[in-house]
């Protein structure tokens, strides 16, 4: 049996348990010690949750994977909570572990990571919740855009702009231009029309001379057996 364990900040219920069947998410309270060995971290407290969840088999994942696909499907999770409602509830650290009772810890990366752990917008979640939730999150997971590629990408940008901190005052607005590549992903799913934009965008910042008289964009070299960026101009 495989256990996954989650670290959760910005959540507010009135329940100090909340019951979604698959997977449960409760205070941290006593268990704080506990858990700051199971996460190798100090930077666990009584007023955290913890999200845990249960496989009997992981689900497949990349080749050589020792945890099968279980960090990309709490990923998943996260995604349906944060289209559930508004809210920056963050996942904040993961453990997994491993039938043997090895344990897997996941180091913070551009989805999970403590940077927008004391959010000023909570996720409000009662126990009430968790069937509407479970509903919404079965929609969702049966629609044949979750597993499409483009909205893997947009998938993606939502999760790194969720983990970011978002404070206009001190120009924390990261977050903008991630949402802003959700969207834009969402909206024109085709790939190659995406990857233009987005081309002459990154292309333009770097190009010299008059942006009126010459588009710039970026073209992959057929010369080489590998994709190589190279910065070319079009003529209108």
């Amino acid at each position: 049996m495989f256990k996954a364990l989650v670290l959760v900040r910005n959540l507010q219920s009135t329940a100090d348990r909340l019951d979604f069947g698959e997977f449960t998410i409760e205070r941290v309270g006593l268990r704080f010690k506990e858990l700051r060995d199971t996460f190798s971290s100090v930077d666990v407290n009584q007023d955290d949750w913890i999200f845990e969840k249960a496989y009997a088999v992981p689900p497949s994942g990349p080749p050589g994977s020792a945890v099968g696909n279980i960090p990309n499907d709490i990923e998943d999770i996260l995604v349906l909570f944060r289209l559930y409602k508004v809210g920056d509830i963050a996942f904040v650290k993961q453990a997994i572990i491993q039938p043997s009772g090895n344990r897997v810890v996941q180091f913070p990366y551009r989805a999970m990571n403590d940077l927008n752990s004391y959010a000023a917008l909570q996720f409000e979640l009662g126990p009430d919740e968790c069937e509407p939730w479970n509903t919404f999150a079965k929609g969702l997971r049966a629609s044949q855009s979750w597993q499409s590629e483009w909205f893997s990408i947009a998938r993606n940008f939502f999760l790194y702009g969720g983990a970011n901190e978002f404070n206009p005052k001190w120009d924390d607005v990261d977050r903008v231009v991630d949402y802003a590549t959700t969207l834009e992903t969402t909206l024109v799913p085709e790939q190659d029309f995406a990857k233009r934009r987005m081309s002459r965008r990154a292309a333009a910042l770097v190009s010299l001379g008059d942006a009126t008289e010459q588009r710039p964009s970026l073209k992959s070299s057929s010369n080489s057996t590998t994709s190589v960026p190279v910065l070319s101009t079009e003529a209108d």
